[in-house]
């Protein structure tokens, strides 16, 4: 059933109360067609929402970590430019770090220092 052509949900339904026909649960039927309409999928693309939640699996401290960098915008008198932090998922505790770049071997260093 092509009515009006792939133009989205709204304007299905409209073209069909143009004509003077509705239903009950007319919408959901339209979403439902159009949900399967495989040249409507091959274009839409669907609009991710922000990352979900995700729980702390961590059962002990020092089980899981996140680390970040951040960009100071100056360079300090010890020539460090950036930001290093690192934080235990369990406990919170968190260890933050002066570093010169961003290179990996300066992050292992550090971590390593830090361990």
């Amino acid at each position: 059933m092509v009515l009006v052509g792939h133009f989205g949900i709204k304007h299905v339904e409209n073209a069909i109360h143009k004509k003077g026909f509705h239903w009950k649960n007319l919408r959901q039927h339209i979403e439902r067609i159009l949900g399967e309409c495989i040249e409507c999928n091959k274009f839409n693309i669907a609009k991710e929402r922000y990352h979900p939640f995700r729980s702390n699996n961590t059962a002990l401290p020092l089980d899981g970590w996140c680390m970040d960098l951040g960009d100071m915008g100056v360079t300090s008198t010890f020539g460090n430019k950036f930001l290093f932090a690192l934080t235990d998922r369990f406990t919170r505790f968190t260890v933050i770090r002066c570093i010169p770049d961003k290179h990996a071997i300066t992050i292992a260093r550090e971590l390593l220092q830090i361990h």
